[in-house]
């Protein structure tokens, strides 16, 4: 149960790290798309395609390639939508 909720507490610090411009966050959630734990799996994607516009399906080689390619030209992506209903 712990284990669970450090992997979901991990997947959050790595969108929040991807949204503020970090490849490192990027890198974090391409981790997660392996998982065996499919949650985490599908959170990983959709936080990937949303941030990124680009889906590499869960292919890590592929993300890890355009996450490589395009590192220096990464820009902070802010949430745009409202939260608060």
């Amino acid at each position: 149960y712990i284990l669970e909720r450090l992997a979901l507490l991990e997947l959050i610090i790595g969108r929040a790290l991807a949204r503020s411009g970090s490849v490192d966050g990027l890198e974090i959630l391409v981790e997660y798309l392996d998982d065996a734990r499919a949650i985490l799996t599908e959170f990983a994607h959709t936080t990937l395609i949303k941030i990124t516009e680009k889906d590499f399906s869960k292919n890590k080689q592929e993300w890890s390639a355009w996450i490589n390619a395009f590192a220096t030209d990464f820009k902070p992506v802010p949430i745009m939508e409202r939260m608060d209903g």
